[in-house]
C-alpha cells in the first residue's frame, strides 16, 4: 500500500513538472487577436484569454494573461492601433498566474482586482490552490502590487464619460470578480460557459457563498436590463450574442443548487 501511494505521488510530481515545462515553453503563444464586439477584441496567450477595448487614445485590459513578456497583450494591443504605454486599466478577474503576467508591462495602467486577491497578486499570501502556487512559482511570474482593491459592486470610471462595472463572484478564489464593459460580462474563472450553459464556481466557506449569491443577483438583474449581451471567460473564449433571456436561463440554473432563494 505504501508503495503504491509513493508511486502515485511520484507520477503526480512527474506530470506536474512536465505541465511546468509545457507552460513555460508555450507561455509566449499568441492567436490572432480577433473582435468580440465593435469596440471589443480578445486573444489568447497559450491557454488564457486576454481582452481589450480601446476608448479614444485609452486602451482597457480584462486580465493579462500568463507572458511576463507581454507578446499576447502587445500584439492584441497593436491590433488596436496603440502600444502598452496607452493602457490606463487592467481588470483582472482574479490573482492566479495565467491571468496577471503581463499586467507589469504596462506602466500607466491602474490595476483592479478583489481585495480578497490583491496579497496573492503582491506574493504576500499564497494562491489557495496548490496548482496555481506551484506554476506562478516554476514561471517565474512577479509580484504587483493592486491600485484598486475592489470590494462590492463597483462602478469604475475609465474616462471619457465610461465606466466598468465590476461585480464580486468569490469561489475560484476568493477575490474573483466580473466585469461588465459595451455588453459583454468578462468571468475569469468564476462562470464556465460551454454549448449554451454556464457552470459557477463555488466557494468554500459560507461568507464567500453568500457574497455569491449577492453577485449572482446583482448579474440576474443586469440581464434582465439587456445589459448583458455576452459573456467572455478566461479559458473558453466568449458566447455568441444570444437572446438575453436564454443567458439569464442558464446563469440561474447555474447557481439554483448554491442560491436555492
Amino acid at each position: 500500500m505504501a508503495l503504491g501511494l509513493f508511486s502515485a505521488a511520484a507520477i503526480l510530481v512527474i506530470l506536474l513538472v512536465l505541465a511546468g515545462v509545457s507552460l513555460r515553453t508555450k507561455r509566449h503563444e499568441a492567436g490572432a487577436p480577433e473582435p468580440v464586439t465593435p469596440r471589443v477584441f480578445m486573444i489568447r496567450n497559450f491557454l488564457s484569454d486576454i481582452y481589450a477595448a480601446r476608448l479614444g487614445p485609452r486602451v482597457i485590459v480584462f486580465d493579462a494573461g500568463m507572458d511576463p513578456e507581454a507578446r499576447a497583450l502587445e500584439l492584441l494591443v497593436d491590433s488596436l492601433g496603440t502600444d502598452l504605454s496607452a493602457v490606463t486599466d487592467i481588470f483582472l478577474t482574479h490573482g492566479h498566474f495565467d491571468h496577471v503576467a503581463a499586467a507589469r508591462r504596462c506602466p500607466n495602467a491602474r490595476i483592479h482586482i478583489g481585495a480578497a486577491d490583491a496579497d496573492v497578486l503582491a506574493h504576500r499570501t499564497p494562491a489557495r490552490a496548490v496548482v496555481p502556487r506551484l506554476f506562478g512559482k516554476l514561471l517565474g511570474v512577479p509580484a504587483l502590487e493592486a491600485s484598486d482593491r475592489l470590494v462590492g459592486v463597483r462602478s469604475v470610471d475609465v474616462g471619457g464619460g465610461e465606466s466598468v462595472l465590476a461585480v464580486p463572484l468569490p469561489g475560484h478564489t476568493p477575490g474573483s470578480y466580473a466585469y461588465l464593459f459595451d455588453g459583454v460580462l468578462f468571468t475569469g474563472d468564476a462562470l464556465y460557459v460551454s454549448e449554451g450553459h454556464m457552470a459557477l464556481s463555488e466557494p468554500d466557506d459560507a461568507e464567500l457563498e453568500h457574497a455569491t449569491c449577492d453577485g449572482v443577483s446583482q448579474l440576474g438583474m443586469l440581464f434582465r436590463q439587456n445589459r448583458i449581451n455576452q459573456v467572455c471567460t478566461g479559458h473558453r473564449g466568449c458566447t455568441p450574442a444570444l437572446d438575453t433571456s436564454q443567458l439569464l436561463e442558464t446563469i440561474s440554473l447555474a447557481a439554483k443548487p448554491l442560491c436555492p432563494g
